[in-house]
């Protein structure tokens, strides 16, 4: 199939269901149990995807693929995504795993995991089912690709090794280039608000505690990586506030990127309806 074009995002708002060719889960066995679209839990919009690990009580391995990227148009590529996840006992040793394929799919490389209480569980262990209510409840993660990965049949997928903890959920799934990399994606220490979001017309911009860069462009990228918009303003600060029209926009899932005064850009996603 064609490879996407970077940048790279998948916030899961408009996805019905993880099939081909979009997705492939690659689960042999109880795949019923594995990865779904959760239409009720989302760091951002109402949509993530999870695996209700709560609810296992035998040890499995769940893997869903993404389709093929085109990473071979740039010098470095990394990928991010917030995760939320809660053990059940502090002994629980689920694992997300990431690996990524330079052979679309025939073969696939280890590149890099997140353990339990070391570095996988955003809340301390529930003994209840597990579902993340506020954004502080999910922690971003981030690896940078290796050059042999910087190729046009690219695909990454995520293994989750169950240990009998509680329930786990992806979100915003990112992949950019050098020009806009993961440290760019750092979690912002202030607040972009787009309102109304989902929005058909006229959306309101709202930046708090974030130092924007003064005489610069805000990029608006489509779902497949294309920039269909810009704009530029003249304002700088740490509390702005301003509004564009986006009714030319077909409906869909777009990605903004505020560049920052320290060279940070930051992202938002704007569903338009």
């Amino acid at each position: 199939s064609t490879s996407a074009p970077l940048p790279y995002s998948e916030g899961f708002e408009s996805t019905t269901e993880l099939v081909l060719p979009e997705w492939e889960l690659l689960s042999t066995a109880n795949p019923e149990d594995g990865w779904y679209i959760n239409d009720q839990v989302a760091y951002e919009g109402t949509k993530s995807i999870s695996v209700l690990n709560s609810e296992l009580d035998y040890l499995e391995e769940y893997e869903i693929a993404s389709s093929p990227i085109d990473l071979s148009t740039t010098d470095t590529a990394s990928i991010s995504f917030y995760v939320s996840f809660a053990q059940r006992h502090e002994d629980n040793n689920d694992r997300l795993v990431l690996y990524t394929s330079n052979t679309c799919g025939a073969t696939w490389s280890y590149r890099s995991q997140w353990i339990g209480d070391n570095n996988l569980a955003t809340v301390p262990p529930q003994t209840e089912n597990y579902i993340p209510s506020e954004q502080s409840e999910w922690s971003l993660q981030s690896f940078e690709f290796p050059d042999n990965d910087l190729i046009e049949g690219f695909r990454y997928k995520f293994r989750f090794e169950n240990d009998q903890g509680n329930n786990i959920f992806l979100d915003n799934i990112n992949i950019l280039s050098s020009a806009v990399n993961v440290a760019d994606l750092v979690a912002p220490t202030g607040n972009i608000t787009l309102f109304p979001n989902p929005s058909s017309d006229i959306v309101g911009i709202h930046l708090e505690g974030l130092n924007l860069r003064a005489s610069s462009t805000v990029l608006i990228y489509d779902s497949m990586g294309k920039i269909v918009d810009e704009f530029t303003f003249g304002q700088q600060g740490a509390d702005l506030k301003w509004s564009i029209n986006i009714s030319h926009l077909p409906s869909g899932q777009y990605l903004f990127g505020f560049p920052m005064a320290d060279g940070q850009i930051i992202t938002k996603r704007l569903m338009v309806n």
